[in-house]
């Protein structure tokens, strides 16, 4: 099989953060702002019980300044599991977990 490009889209790595930004009492229905996120406390739509852990998102396609297609990765504190699940034309589908220990 050939690999053929069809487009291209922006991303500029260097814009991505390389800190985290600190969340706690927060919904991750509401993260579709590409970024890293540390989360602490209080998380609801976790995957994973009390929320604890790191998320990473990518979010692009921007309607009235918020993302409609949205990559979440999830990687819970003290195991060895993550999860993922992505938000296609602004519905949020179902956790899904991509490894285990």
């Amino acid at each position: 099989m050939t690999e053929s490009k069809i487009a291209k889209t922006p991303f500029n790595l260097l814009a991505f953060p390389t800190t985290a930004d600190i969340i706690s009492n927060a919904n991750l229905n509401n993260k579709h702002f590409s970024g890293i996120y540390l989360l602490q406390g209080n998380i609801s739509e976790s995957p994973y019980g009390s929320g604890y852990g790191y998320l990473v998102v990518f979010g692009s396609d921007n309607q009235n300044g918020v993302p409609q297609n949205v990559r979440q990765i999830f990687f819970p504190h003290g195991v060895d599991t993550v999860f993922t699940r992505r938000k296609y034309q602004g519905t949020w589908n179902a956790w899904t977990q991509i490894s285990t220990s």
